[in-house]
């Protein structure tokens, strides 16, 4: 059972044949969460036994119970993937698909099944969101999983830091087996929101040409001390020599 369990919620490479991509569109509000499983018949499963573990209902949350005594039906207090699939010449295309919020996203069944410490969210005082997934636990768990590819992509978001093994765009990929456990750590921003604003430059005052002037007059002066002197002491000069002309004609 817990084989077809991991078939239906990760994406994986198992014994049975079949192969899944995992993929989460992340937006401003929400996580759009995609599960893609390409399943072949071989000597344990007919096309009949696929289509039957796709039947079965399982809730997206992982602290929401597989109902493993009526698998095909759902609980109506639970949360449940939305179903679609393609026939194959031998075998299915399946596909399991579910929006989150974030609030509620950090309880996915699918990440939670693959690391032991998650922990999404955004933190106000450095005005940025974070996504750190922890200690993969998914090979020690099934020993059937021979690696697990997980793509995050970010249409409308500026990534700050990541550690992503491949970078295609907006898509930011991990590729994990039991040699490589790799921990998840990426910080992004939204588009709409300033990064480093560039300060607006203050509106000039209708008297600053007057008060660069004035600065200017006075650099000048500092810089010509002796001129200064001289200048002044000949106007003081020429004014006592007309002050004694003017003295001397009305003698």
């Amino acid at each position: 059972m817990k084989i077809k369990i991991l078939i239906i919620i990760i994406g994986i490479y198992l014994l049975t044949g079949c192969t899944a991509s995992y993929t989460m569109e992340i937006t401003e509000d929400t996580f759009d969460e995609s599960i893609t499983i390409e399943a072949y018949t071989n000597d344990i499963y007919d096309k009949n036994s696929l289509y039957t573990l796709f039947k079965e209902e399982y809730p997206v949350y992982i602290d929401q119970e597989f109902m493993y005594y009526d698998p095909n039906n759902k609980n109506e207090n639970y949360s449940y993937y939305t179903k679609t699939y393609q026939e194959l010449s031998d075998g299915y295309l399946f596909n399991y698909r579910y929006t989150y919020g974030l609030k509620d996203i950090s309880r996915a069944r699918a990440i939670n099944m693959v690391y032991k410490t998650v922990s999404i969210g955004y933190i106000n005082e450095e005005d940025f969101y974070y996504i750190s997934l922890k200690e993969p636990i998914i090979f020690i768990n099934n020993n059937e999983i021979t690696s697990i590819s997980i793509n995050l992509i970010f249409e409308d978001a500026i990534v700050i830091e990541n550690n992503a093994d491949n970078i295609n765009g907006s898509t930011y990929t991990w590729n994990l087996n039991p040699t490589e456990l790799k921990d998840i750590n990426i910080k992004y921003r939204f588009e709409n929101e300033e990064i480093n604003p560039i300060p607006t430059p203050e509106e000039p005052e209708e008297n600053e040409g007057n008060n660069t002037q004035e600065e200017n007059v006075s650099n000048w002066a500092n810089e010509n001390k002796i001129l200064v002197y001289v200048g002044a002491f000949s106007i003081l000069v020429i004014l006592i020599l007309i002050v004694g002309i003017i003295k001397f004609k009305k003698l």
